[in-house]
């Protein structure tokens, strides 16, 4: 578990949890290829945070 309540409470619906899990998925990869889509993982990563800031109301950016 890794604080799905909170991505809830952010907004997520559950085809971003689907995204969160392919992602981390991803980066558990066996194979080692972690350093070849590194930069796709986390523009993928980026455009969940952007479609759910953190803090909306203060007009926030999302950090990754």
């Amino acid at each position: 578990r890794i604080g799905t309540p909170a991505l809830a409470t952010r907004g997520l619906a559950h085809d971003d949890f689907a995204e969160v899990g392919t992602i981390i998925a991803a980066t558990l990869n066996p194979q080692g290829e972690f350093a070849e889509v590194r930069d796709g993982l986390a523009e993928r990563v980026r455009t969940i945070a952007q479609r759910h800031p953190l803090y909306a109301e203060l007009g926030a950016t999302a950090a990754v």
